[in-house]
């Protein structure tokens, strides 16, 4: 079984998505660095993000948040920037244990707290 570890992926301004979850293998991510694919975020709220990867180790998402990623062995980790530190979570490194080969459409679901779940789902998505 993979290790489960928490995982920022900053959110915009009231919502921070804070999950854990097993997050993405290699092959997976280079799955995510591809132009028009991204990674889905439903919150328990409704609250949608797509959070996108670039190949100079940064990631963006559809909701204001901005960082960098990293890949160290299994672990995928994030830092959000300083300057989208709009709730005091900035610059804080979170990581998560990969899952290997996932494709476009593939879905999981983790428990994000008493509010509900969060969904997660890789999909073919275009930056505006």
């Amino acid at each position: 079984m993979k290790r489960i570890k928490t995982i920022l992926f900053g959110a915009a301004a009231a919502s921070v998505a804070l999950m854990t979850t097993p997050v993405l293998a290699n092959a997976t991510i280079d799955l995510l660095l591809q132009k028009d694919v991204a990674l889905e975020i439903i919150k328990p709220n409704g609250n949608t993000q797509l959070l996108f990867l670039d190949t100079d180790g940064t990631y963006e998402t559809t909701r204001g948040a901005k960082g960098k990623w990293t890949v160290n062995g299994e672990d995928f980790c994030v830092t959000r920037n300083q300057a989208s530190n709009f709730d005091g979570r900035g610059g804080k490194k979170t990581c998560g244990t990969v899952l290997e080969g996932k494709s476009v459409g593939f879905s999981w679901v983790v428990p994000s707290n008493a509010k509900g779940d969060t969904k997660y789902t890789i999909v073919n998505a275009s930056r505006k």
